[in-house]
């Protein structure tokens, strides 16, 4: 049996299960340049691929950058629509609570002739109520 010599670091490893006589200088050369244009390529096919990867990324960025900012403008302006919404029902509420005191300040004034169909003054409330009611609706107690 011929013993093959292969090096691992600095140490020889010998074997006797080799029946293979070790390699030339040549075929050294040979196979390390086989070996070396592998990986070459294998490395630019890498790049490449990796260059594409950046590239789709980059395009998905571009547009998940237009869509957030069309949803930021979207939203100020339902932003906006909101608050002009919920300033126009403080105003109608405050102008609701306004009628009723006032109604309630004065009840003979304010509706006397349909206070003669009701023999109580509340009735004759209760009228101005409905009317205020009729003309702006309290949808509810809570402002947003």
């Amino acid at each position: 049996m011929a013993h093959y010599v292969s090096w691992c670091g600095e140490l020889p490893i010998y074997s006797e299960v080799s029946p293979q006589p070790p390699l030339t200088l040549q075929e050294r050369r040979t196979r390390n340049k086989a070996a070396s244009a592998k990986y070459r390529q294998k490395k630019s096919q890498q790049q490449k691929e990796m260059k594409r990867l950046v590239c789709h990324i980059t395009e998905q960025n571009a547009i998940l950058d237009r869509q957030l900012q069309e949803l930021r403008a979207e939203n100020d302006r339902l932003r906006k629509t909101t608050d002009q919404m919920r300033g126009q029902l403080v105003a109608r509420k405050m102008f609701r609570q306004w009628l009723l005191k006032e109604a309630e300040a004065h009840p003979s004034s304010a509706h006397s002739n349909r206070s003669a169909f009701h023999p109580a003054w509340g009735a004759g409330h209760h009228l101005v109520q409905d009317e205020v009611d009729l003309l702006y609706p309290d949808d509810s107690d809570e402002l947003f």
